[in-house]
C-alpha cells in the first residue's frame, strides 16, 4: 500500500472537446480520502457529423486523422495514405452515464522557461483489466503540454476501451496521440499482450531556443519483458500543425463513463524511469504534485504516490 501522502486540486472537467482546469491550487499533507466533489462532465460533439472519444474529450469525426506510422502529419495537406477517423456516435456524457475527465495526476510545472522541455520518457506496467464492463473508456499516459491548462498535448496513451478508427476495444492498446485546439492526430493503435509493459516518449525537434516552440514526436512502445524487443509506432508532426513551447510534464489517469471503482483497472500502475530534459540539454530532477480532479464522484482510495524524481504510482482501488 503506497504512503499516504496526499496533494489535492480543484480542477473543472473540459466541456465538448477540451476540459478546463481551475484556477485555484492548493498542496497539503492529509491523513484521509479525497472528499467527493462536485460532478463534471464531457459532452459529445452534436451536429451531423459523428463523435471520435479521444484521450482530451469527443471531437467530430472530420477534425480526426489516424495517421499511418512514419508519416509526417501537417494538419493542413494531409499525407497521402492517412484516413480521416471514422465516427461512433454513442451518446454524450452526462452525469447519469458516469464520470468523465481525468481523475488524478501527477505534475511538474518548469519555472522559469525557457529553457522549456525538449523530452520526457517513461516506462510503466500493464494493470489488470477492469472487472465491470460499462462501455467506459480508460487512458493512462505520459504526457507534456504547454502549461497546466494546456491547449495542445502530445502523449503515448495506454487505454482500456474503443476510440473509433483511433483503435481500442475490451482490451488494453498503446498508441501515440496529440491534440491541438480543435485537430487531434492520432498513431496507429496496437494491442498489448498479457505480461508486457510499455514505454512512451515526447520529444521535441527543430526547437526554437529563444521561444521555446519545437515540432514534435511521439513513440509508444509495447516492451516484453522477458527479451526486452519492443515494438513500436510513432507520430510526428511539423510548424505547419502543432509547435508548441512544452513547460508541462506529467502522468495521468482519465476515465469516460466511469460509473463504479470497478470500471478502472483491478491493479493500480507506477510510471518508473521518468527522464525530463530540458532544451539546454540539462536533465531536470522533477518535483512532483500530485493532484486530484474536480468532479470526480467516486471514494476509490485514489492516491498518487511520489516515490522519487523517476517513478510516480497511482493507485486506486478497482
Amino acid at each position: 500500500m503506497p504512503s499516504l501522502r496526499f496533494g489535492m486540486a480543484a480542477r473543472r472537467g473540459w466541456s465538448d472537446y477540451c476540459r478546463m482546469r481551475a484556477i485555484a491550487v492548493v498542496t497539503v499533507v492529509v491523513l484521509g480520502l479525497v472528499p467527493n466533489l462536485a460532478r463534471s462532465t464531457d459532452t459529445k460533439m452534436g451536429g451531423s457529423d459523428p463523435s471520435i472519444l479521444t484521450p482530451f474529450g469527443w471531437f467530430p469525426a472530420s477534425r480526426v486523422t489516424l495517421v499511418p506510422n512514419g508519416t509526417l502529419f501537417d494538419g493542413l495537406t494531409r499525407a497521402p495514405g492517412v484516413m480521416r477517423g471514422v465516427g461512433q456516435d454513442t451518446g454524450s456524457c452526462s452525469p447519469d452515464a458516469g464520470y468523465c475527465g481525468w481523475i488524478i495526476s501527477g505534475d511538474y510545472n518548469v519555472t522559469p522557461n525557457p529553457p522549456s522541455i525538449d523530452l520526457v520518457s517513461a516506462t510503466w506496467n500493464l494493470p489488470a483489466a477492469p472487472s465491470s464492463n460499462d462501455g467506459q473508456v480508460v487512458y493512462l499516459f505520459p504526457a507534456v503540454m504547454q502549461t497546466w491548462v494546456g491547449p495542445t498535448i502530445a502523449q503515448p496513451v495506454l487505454q482500456w476501451g474503443s476510440s473509433g478508427d483511433c483503435g481500442g476495444g475490451d482490451y488494453w492498446s498503446i498508441a501515440p496521440y496529440m491534440v491541438a485546439g480543435s485537430t487531434v492526430a492520432c498513431g496507429p493503435s496496437q494491442k498489448v499482450p498479457s505480461g508486457d509493459t510499455l514505454s512512451g516518449t515526447i520529444g521535441g525537434n527543430n526547437c526554437n531556443s529563444s521561444t521555446g516552440v519545437c515540432d514534435w514526436s511521439v513513440t509508444a512502445c509495447i516492451v516484453d519483458p522477458t527479451t526486452g524487443a519492443k515494438s513500436c509506432t510513432s507520430l510526428e508532426w511539423d510548424s505547419f500543425c502543432c509547435s508548441f513551447a512544452a513547460n508541462w510534464a506529467g502522468v495521468a489517469l482519465e476515465g469516460y463513463y466511469i460509473q463504479s471503482c470497478e470500471d478502472l483497472p483491478q491493479t493500480y500502475v507506477t510510471f518508473t524511469s521518468i527522464t525530463v530534459q530540458l532544451q539546454n540539454g540539462n536533465e531536470v530532477t522533477p518535483s512532483w504534485s500530485a493532484m486530484y480532479y474536480h468532479g470526480f464522484p467516486l471514494t476509490c482510495s485514489q492516491l498518487v504516490d511520489v516515490r522519487s524524481s523517476s517513478s510516480v504510482e497511482l493507485y486506486w482501488l478497482g
